[in-house]
């Protein structure tokens, strides 16, 4: 799914996919299990540096599902402040946002709402 929101400073694209993982239980049957994913270009006025990425980190270790953000391929746990951190996350620069679990969408919604404003307050 596609949609267009307006942050501060004009439109911003995000791009809304589903993951689908496959796994077998102990009675090797298929459970099927969704992931939300969301690309999203991070708008901070600093990046995803220090301060920004405590609190978003904070904000994300309100969730219960397991949640990752990525950047040119590699993807830490967004609960991580290290994790964040190593990945230098600029202003302007494209992540993907995903999450698994029983607020996966909410988790996204808040999380790329919060990298897609100029201004962490």
């Amino acid at each position: 799914m596609i949609r267009q929101i307006w942050a501060r400073n004009g439109p911003v694209t995000a791009i809304d996919r589903a993951l689908t993982r496959v796994i077998l239980n102990t009675n090797h049957e298929k459970l099927v299990m969704k992931m939300v994913e969301r690309e999203t270009t991070v708008r901070l006025q600093g990046g995803l540096f220090a301060r920004a990425a405590a609190k978003f980190v904070q904000e994300a270790t309100t969730f219960k599902s397991e949640i990752f953000i990525e950047k040119d391929g590699r993807a830490v746990n967004a609960k991580s402040i290290m994790g964040v951190m190593s990945l230098a996350i600029a202003s302007g620069q494209k992540v993907v946002l995903r999450a698994n679990g029983s607020d996966e969408e909410t988790a996204v919604d808040q999380l790329s709402h919060l990298i897609e404003s100029d201004q962490l307050f």
